[in-house]
């Protein structure tokens, strides 16, 4: 879709100056839990502090980018896949959320 990636570019930039706020808050030696961590694009937005993060993420093709991510950036990120293939039990309508613009944390 023609600008979608300009939007994408505008949003994250949009919301970073919240994000970095947020993330300042965190205190000395943190672990931090980020739910639906992608490719883990706020690697560069955590403080010093966060040497740790465990991210959940359903999507098995953005899990080597994600640790790539935290590795450039001197974070030790254990991922979580959620997926529903990862399930013991699978229910057979399972619910959904979703959301056309998530967030980094």
């Amino acid at each position: 879709m023609p600008g979608e990636n300009n939007q994408d570019e505008n949003y994250n930039n949009y919301t970073a100056q919240y994000k970095r706020a947020l993330l300042a808050q965190i205190g000395v030696d943190s672990e931090v839990l980020e739910i639906g961590c992608g490719t883990f694009g706020c690697a560069g937005l955590y403080p010093a502090s966060v040497r740790r993060v465990v991210g959940v993420e359903p999507d098995a093709g953005k899990h080597a980018a994600a640790l790539a991510a935290a590795h450039a950036h001197g974070i030790s990120l254990r991922i979580i896949d959620c997926g529903v293939r990862s399930l013991s039990h699978r229910p057979s309508r399972p619910a959904i959320a979703a959301s056309s613009r998530p967030s980094c944390l």
